[in-house]
């Protein structure tokens, strides 16, 4: 059997199998390498059909999976882990709802050119420790805290500085229960404009506005109501400091967002009333 259609036949292979025990397949792996839309025949997918539609699917394969008792064990057990292990610092957490949409990871490397942050061992969106640490950041630099006190919590910024370490501890922000996603969109109403090279770019989009033809791109989000728990913890067990990080936490979320996309409003979170 030539290598092109060995590899085809594997990867069919892998599809059927995993398309039998969705209950049980990481969903980050299906979105990654086995979405109903490549070509077999050559190791690279190729796009065989437009995009929205296998989208959908897996949102709907991931809904279905997400209904298994063994999907909802697996996180539920994941958060009781992370209880048990908080103990070494003075911990608290907090369940936020996304207000509207949140996406992340749509810089990825992915075959669509849109990716998405699933995590590594449940296969549920998440934001990673680091990117809420650096949200805080931002907010406690927007709310006018003390350089000190930031360096305190937070740690250096860069190399520039002394190097050291922040008191307070983040953990990744995972669902609390399982989420609900949803295929978006967004139009470019200008492709021919910004398919030219910049230095080629003589004619403004407005005087095309009336002859180009808008081109969707389709990516995934969590859609409204989904809850993410978020974890802080202090190495000095200090209850003030979390207090701080607290708000820092809230007040960014709220102000600012987290992931991609805020500036039209995705990533905005609320404390569960």
């Amino acid at each position: 059997m030539a290598s092109g259609s060995l590899i085809g036949h594997r990867r069919e292979t892998v599809q059927r199998v995993l398309s039998d025990n969705l209950a049980q397949a990481h969903s980050g792996l299906i979105f990654d390498h086995f979405l109903a839309m490549w070509a077999h025949g050559r190791g690279l997918p190729t796009p065989q059909k437009p995009l929205r539609e296998p989208l959908q699917m897996f949102v709907e394969d991931f809904h279905r999976g997400g209904r298994s008792e063994y999907k909802k064990s697996l996180l539920r057990e994941h958060h009781e882990r992370l209880a048990n292990t908080a103990p070494r610092y003075a911990t608290r957490q907090w369940d936020l709802q996304v207000q509207w949409r949140l996406t992340t990871g749509l810089g990825s490397t992915h075959p669509t050119e849109n990716g998405f942050l699933f995590h590594e061992l449940l296969g549920v969106p998440y934001l990673s420790g680091a990117a809420v640490k650096g949200l805080c950041r931002t907010a406690a630099k927007v709310l006018d805290a003390a350089p000190a006190r930031i360096k305190t919590l937070l740690g250096s910024e860069t190399t520039a500085q002394p190097l050291a370490g922040g008191d307070l501890v983040f953990y990744d922000a995972l669902p609390s229960v399982w989420p609900r996603l949803v295929v978006d969109i967004v139009n470019c109403h200008h492709p021919d404009y910004y398919s030219q090279q910049r230095t080629d770019k003589k004619d403004p989009p407005a005087e095309a506005v009336e002859t180009e033809s808008p081109v969707p791109v389709f990516f995934l989000a969590v859609d409204a109501g989904a809850c993410f728990r978020f974890r802080l913890g202090s190495r000095a067990k200090s209850a003030e400091h979390i207090a701080q990080g607290r708000d820092w936490l809230h007040q960014g979320l709220d102000l600012l967002g987290i992931g991609a996309k805020t500036a039209v409003g995705y990533g905005v979170l609320s404390p569960v009333a």
